[in-house]
């Protein structure tokens, strides 16, 4: 199935990587925070010859209906010709039940202690809307490789990458540039980025073979404000066309209507969404360290709009701070909002004129909290241990 890691609360992550670093001092953890910005990378001189991490990642719902694993295996090496090779191995596993449909509460019977849906006379269009899971278990694998090379010339940083990714039922393959260039000693950067990535749909149980493509472009601005502070601000653009509906999500129509495909059961039909969306997006992050704690601020927001009518928002405060023995601690919290897409409903009472319509909830309106908490240590002067927890809630109304 299409990558669905979004989960409501749940903890991540250990990891290790290898390699020459250095955190001694407080200007390294502004100049590496900084520098993990979209559109700003270490130098290819920076970094030891050769470079490797794994990290772990568990994410679970506090109901236990989903759960997923990552393994992330990660490495570089220079090359003789002065450019950087890079290779990215993830393989993560999505298990549990997940909703497919939402229903009025009426049309749900509790027989022998299972629910089963019944779409008659009984059903009230403005009933509370009700989640039916999915009746089998989920259990997908997902296999992911990422290519690329680096290299500095004349004076701009760039980079080509390529990557595949793999599960039973969906196959997506991309391509994607970037250039960064300084200016005044490092005092401004410009960042462009492009890519390109075409997707092939083939769901379990359903004789459907779809495809889609998508083309994003970004462009990011740094700029060093004094010798404590950095701004960067990225503005993006992107664009799909193809099959964008979810495969396995299906939609209450009382009274149906002839354009949707069957969903199994009477007044139930797979969802169909528009196939095209363009979207924008704007970050601006801010980075400041604070001398008297030895430690850095990071502040950031970021606004996405689209044409499907989601406008979403959020908020992200971090704090880096460097403790004994070369341990750093970085605390953080963030919140989320966005609207619901103008063809979201739990069920419809009707048909709609332009016959798209989905019920799944991310598409629907709703906030979230985040809170986490990561531990970095850096080990025999080559080898970084990451360790992270993070819990997320999101409800409507939030």
């Amino acid at each position: 199935m299409p990558p669905e890691r979004r989960q409501r609360a749940g903890w991540r992550g250990v990891g290790v990587v290898v390699g020459a670093t250095n955190k001694s001092s407080s200007l390294h953890v502004l100049t590496v925070c900084a520098l993990s910005l979209p559109g700003l990378a270490i130098r290819a001189g920076e970094l030891p010859d050769m470079e490797a991490g794994f990290q772990y990642s568990h994410y679970q719902e506090s109901d236990e209906r989903m759960q997923v694993e990552m393994f992330h295996t990660r490495g570089s090496l220079a090359l003789d010709s002065g450019a950087r090779f890079s290779l990215d191995w993830v393989v993560d596993t999505i298990s549990g039940s997940s909703p497919v449909l939402s229903v009025p509460k009426s049309c749900l019977d509790s027989v022998s202690g299972a629910t089963q849906v019944i779409l008659d006379s009984q059903c009230e269009a403005l009933d509370k809307p009700v989640n039916v899971l999915s009746s089998a278990s989920i259990r997908d694998t997902r296999h992911q490789v990422d290519l690329g090379v680096e290299k500095e010339l004349n004076g701009d940083t760039v980079k080509v990458g390529i990557g595949f990714s793999s599960e039973k039922d969906y196959r997506s393959f991309y391509v994607q540039a970037s250039d960064s260039r300084d200016w005044q000693g490092g005092m401004f950067t410009l960042s462009p980025q492009l890519a390109y990535a075409s997707n092939r749909i083939q769901p379990v149980g359903r004789s459907l073979d779809r495809s889609s493509q998508s083309i994003a472009a970004d462009l990011g601005f740094t700029v060093t404000i004094d010798r404590q502070t950095l701004l960067h601000l990225q503005l993006g653009y992107a664009h799909e066309r193809g099959f964008l509906s979810n495969p396995y999500k299906k939609v209450l129509v009382l009274g149906g209507d002839p354009r949707l495909e069957f969903g199994g059961f009477s007044q139930a039909f797979f969802e169909r969404r528009p196939e095209r969306r363009n979207q924008g997006m704007v970050l601006l992050h801010y980075v400041r360290h604070v001398a008297p704690l030895d430690a850095a601020l990071h502040l950031e927001y970021r606004f996405h709009t689209d044409d499907w009518e989601v406008d979403a928002h959020s908020f992200e405060l971090s704090w880096y701070q460097p403790v004994v023995g070369q341990w750093q601690v970085v605390p953080r919290l963030r919140y989320y909002s966005q609207n619901q897409a103008g063809f979201y409903r739990p069920f419809f009472p009707t048909a709609r004129k332009d016959g798209h319509y989905s019920s799944d909830y991310r598409l629907a309106g709703f906030g979230s909290l985040s809170g986490g908490l990561s531990v970095e240590k850096l080990l025999w002067q080559k080898c970084n241990l990451h360790v992270a927890f993070e819990y997320y809630q999101h409800r409507a109304g939030l």
